[in-house]
């Protein structure tokens, strides 16, 4: 940090973020946790880094946001010495003297016109604040293509390293800061000099903020579950577009995590068997996991390509995982399926079926359908969320970078609903994360068989006639 006349005392995780040497450089919290401070601090830094005065800009929703919120926090930072920083213009200018010194543009932007802002100047950090909305009446946040342009202007100063750095509360999963931050790689091969780095700071990690404001935020949001993931847990918020297909399944019970709420990342047990399960519609998805000697499933990656068919969702995506040093030669054997419909024979080919294609791919393996009818898998499914092993282990476990597959289970596989939030129908809705989920059901259906997804379906004259017979009267 800067020697002369400032010194900062950062957590572990605000460490971690000041004095990161990625490209992208992302912290997110709960409220409270010091994002901003640690913000600051990573200006001065980056300024320290590369040796020389540098120029940035703060960027929010809108300029007001900057004043009353961005603003008054540097202030705080800089409270017992004020004359180490200094505000000019209608805060649209700060300077900080530090050695070297941090010379900082802010402004709002709040729609893309307003985008002009950024394609003037020649910055070495920009730092995005808030990105995400708290509430979409009260600031709009910050478009994704307020990120693409900073992460090129922020790389124009000559003789100085590049910074975007993002500091916000978490969005919901829909938001695009969830998919560019958290689902997206953190390298991408095409352009490997583009680093990134995410920071989480656990609940609790800085002790400066008082017990009567952290209960006084979970007083706030309890009865707002999306709110309470965001603000209290820091976590991002599932979303849900309907009634969920599986209310049973609980993130802090299904999915691999650490005390602190951090995301565990599993990796395939050599000797196990593995299983590839199928849905081979529009958005052909597989989810691919193993079989542990106390038959629980692991789902460890589900794979999804949109608007294509399963040969290319073979070629393009599960051979590549499967070739890959984190599954190659891991699994003796294979178990693999999926829906029914996938048996079927194909127009064009009567030779040739979905589950023959995938048949191919796992030579020596035969491909076990799922039930026929969707009554029988969704009252499976509740049935096998429920279960746990003889040591109280849930029997469906999910590695917590399984974020496709996450995502679905926690509220984004759903019924229909209407505006009062009723049930409308008794399927669920067909979109892009329903079928990653349907591939999921029907391998549980199948590894974890129960006396309801092993039920045969009756003909329909069989069935007519139980019917008949339940309506009548001894």
């Amino acid at each position: 940090m800067p020697d002369n006349q400032f010194r900062f005392r950062l957590t572990p995780t605000q460490e971690k973020y000041a004095l990161s040497e990625a490209v992208v450089n992302i912290i997110f919290s709960n409220t409270g946790e010091g994002k901003t401070f640690a913000s600051v601090a990573a200006m001065m830094a980056h300024a320290v880094r590369c040796g020389k005065p540098i120029r940035c800009a703060i960027v929010r929703d809108t300029h007001e946001n900057i004043k009353t919120s961005t603003a008054r926090s540097i202030m705080d930072v800089f409270e017992n010495t004020p004359n180490f920083y200094r505000f000019r213009d209608n805060f649209k200018q700060l300077t900080i003297f530090s050695n070297p010194a941090v010379h900082v543009d802010l402004f709002g932007i709040d729609d893309l016109g307003s985008l002009s802002k950024l394609q003037g100047p020649e910055y070495a950090l920009i730092w995005l604040e808030e990105p995400a909305p708290m509430a979409d009446k009260v600031n709009a946040g910050l478009a994704e293509e307020v990120f693409s342009a900073a992460l090129v202007r922020a790389t124009r100063q000559k003789g100085t390293e590049s910074r975007v750095q993002v500091s916000m509360n978490p969005a919901d999963e829909d938001h695009w800061t969830y998919r560019r931050f958290i689902e997206d790689p953190m390298i991408d091969p095409e352009t490997p000099l583009i680093t990134r780095a995410v920071f989480r700071i656990p609940p609790g990690e800085n002790i400066h903020v008082s017990e009567t404001s952290r209960q006084a935020v979970r007083a706030a949001y309890r009865d707002d579950p999306a709110s309470y993931s965001r603000y209290v847990l820091g976590e991002f918020a599932a979303v849900y577009r309907g009634v969920r297909v599986t209310p049973q399944y609980n993130r802090r019970r299904h999915l691999a995590m650490d005390a602190n709420g951090e995301r565990i990342r599993l990796t395939p047990a050599a000797g196990l068997v593995g299983f590839a399960f199928f849905d081979s519609w529009s958005n052909p998805s597989c989810t691919l996991g193993q079989i542990t000697q106390y038959n629980r499933l692991i789902f460890i990656d589900t794979v999804r390509l949109e608007s294509s068919d399963i040969g290319a969702l073979l070629d393009l995506q599960v051979v590549p995982l499967l070739e890959s040093p984190k599954w190659k030669n891991k699994c003796r054997a294979w178990r693999i399926g999926g829906d029914c419909t996938m048996m079927n024979m194909d127009q064009s080919n009567r030779l040739m079926s979905a589950s023959r294609v995938v048949e191919k791919y796992f030579p020596g393996s035969n491909f076990e359908p799922g039930p026929r009818e969707w009554r029988a898998i969704e009252q499976h499914v509740k049935q096998v969320l429920r279960q746990s092993d003889f040591r109280g282990e849930p029997m469906v476990y999910l590695s917590g970078d399984n974020r496709l597959l996450d995502k679905g289970l926690s509220g984004g596989w759903h019924y229909p609903t209407n505006n009062s939030g009723e049930k409308t129908g008794k399927v669920p809705v067909k979109d892009e994360i329903s079928h990653p989920c349907d591939a999921w059901a029907n391998a549980t259906c199948v590894l974890l068989p129960s006396n309801i997804s092993t039920r045969p379906r009756l003909p329909r004259a069989a069935a007519a006639k139980r019917r008949a017979r339940s309506y009548a009267t001894p």
